[in-house]
């Protein structure tokens, strides 16, 4: 048991996950069924990247 799969702690949940995981799925758990459809997201990120620099440290 790894304790770390899937990001959950519940030991029965990560169970539950590794039986449903499907190396030739593009999801993680599970399949997409017939009326599933994937779809690029349009959302813009409204995450600012700047660039911080410190002068000195005192």
């Amino acid at each position: 048991f790894c304790r770390y799969c899937y990001a959950n702690t519940n030991q029965a949940v990560v169970r539950y996950n590794r039986l449903h995981h499907d190396p030739n799925s593009s999801l993680l758990i599970g399949r997409l069924s017939k009326r599933e459809i994937i779809k690029e997201s349009t959302e813009k990120s409204w995450i600012v990247k700047e660039t911080v620099t410190q002068d000195s440290l005192f």
